[in-house]
């Protein structure tokens, strides 16, 4: 059975597209439509799903069917992970927001629950916030997190809030960042060449442009804000630079020296595309265009430098980097692939930050689009198409186990997860 989701959503939601039109130089030939196919899911028997997933109240009696199964209403979790669930109508725009529950294990039980929003991409403020972004419409939709292993979500008053900034055209290829201090939403705009910076009110989650709104910055795609908050670095792929920005409480960003990527052996192997930032702060991580890299903050002024051994050269394992993810502990780096190669793991030396790749890379995995780690556990969050694999994590070699049953729930976004004590 399949169910075609609508070519404009994921031209936006699902990043791996976004990536090949870059490597590619693809024009006007839109976004591919995406399909998925899928078993009999509890509360059916087979064939086409046609139902959304819209099961009452958060954490209500009952339950109710939909596209990813059944709901259950009175869970308790520790922790929730968020994505968004593939429309009925594959016209539509608008989705809920679904919560999982994470299990003691890592596995995932969908919670009942009715939020919406605007298709988009998500992103967490601390676990206080969850904000939807819509390119489309140029909008973010905001919510508060319900604490008490509640979950559930409410909209923010005042919400959904408008960007001043287009994001149309093939060739863009817009995302939503947040600061770990929960301070500010960062909205890149790659055609524009441009960061849009809004202001969280801490209390309320309300969004407030920032004075400095828009920053400049070439071909921005992909951000990260070391922990403590003090500098942004934004990859320039097509320019093989590293911009870094010192930042202010107010989120004015002053452009500083940019590190400029040296040349290797193949040009452009080592053009930065997605980075990460090392929970210590010490460190940076990016995915290249063959290449993975690992450099050292200078903690006063936000240079970089390599880490000892890098970059790290892909090819001989035939994967082209995509997305980049830390474990918990900051001990184990993960990286997607955008072709069918799997996935590959690195530990990091946690003196030097030096990447060694884990025995047994890569892990089967084809084409992930998103990896995100659980906060507490040792699993990570694995999308491929638009569908949810939970993977285990060896604590001692950082070795993937995949799951071994086919992945039960689907996603029309990245995942989110926050801890809802």
């Amino acid at each position: 059975m399949y169910m075609k989701v609508q070519r404009s959503v994921f031209c936006s939601m699902v990043l791996i597209f976004e990536f090949l039109l870059i490597l590619m130089g693809c024009g006007g030939g839109g976004c591919p439509t995406l399909s998925r196919t899928g078993t009999s899911s509890s509360g059916g028997s087979g064939g086409t799903k046609t139902s959304s997933n819209v099961c009452g109240t958060s954490n209500g009696n009952g339950s109710g069917s939909g596209i990813n199964g059944q709901c259950t209403g009175k869970l308790s979790p520790t922790e929730v992970l968020y994505s968004f669930d593939i429309p009925t109508d594959t016209t539509s725009t608008v989705a809920n927001i679904l919560p999982f529950a994470i299990g003691s294990n890592g596995a995932l039980t969908l919670m009942c629950g009715n939020a919406s929003a605007n298709i988009g991409q998500l992103a967490l403020i601390g676990n206080k916030f969850l904000y939807a972004f819509d390119s489309t419409s140029a909008t973010i939709a905001g919510f508060s997190i319900a604490h008490g292993n509640s979950g559930a979500l409410t909209a923010i008053p005042g919400s959904p809030f408008t960007i001043s900034d287009t994001f149309s055209g093939s060739t863009n290829f817009p995302r939503i960042e947040a600061d770990p201090l929960g301070r500010f939403v960062f909205i890149t705009n790659f055609a524009a060449g441009q960061i849009d910076v809004f202001q969280v009110d801490q209390t309320t989650g309300a969004l407030t442009v920032a004075p400095s709104s828009p920053v400049h910055a070439s071909s921005p795609i992909h951000l990260a804000v070391e922990p403590s908050g003090s500098f942004v670095y934004v990859p320039d792929s097509q320019n093989a630079l590293i911009n870094i920005f010192s930042i202010d409480s107010a989120g004015n960003m002053t452009l500083k020296t940019p590190f400029a990527i040296p040349t290797g052996p193949v040009p452009g192997t080592d053009a930065p595309l997605f980075i990460e930032a090392h929970p210590n702060g010490q460190f940076l991580f990016t995915a290249n265009r063959g290449s993975v890299a690992a450099y050292v903050i200078d903690a006063s002024t936000g240079a970089l430098s390599y880490a000892p051994g890098s970059p790290f050269n892909t090819s001989s394992l035939q994967v082209a980097p995509f997305m980049l993810a830390l474990d918990a502990t900051g001990t184990f780096l993960y990286v997607s692939d955008t072709g069918n190669n799997g996935i590959p793991g690195f530990t990091v030396d946690g003196t030097t930050g030096a990447l060694t790749l884990i025995n047994g890379s890569p892990f089967p995995g084809s084409s992930a689009s998103d990896l995100v780690p659980n906060p507490a556990g040792p699993q990570l969050y694995v999308q491929i198409g638009n569908s949810i694999n939970v993977y285990s994590i060896d604590a001692t070699s950082g070795a993937l186990t995949p799951p071994t049953v086919q992945a039960q729930f689907f996603t029309a976004s990245n995942l989110v997860i926050a801890n809802v004590q």
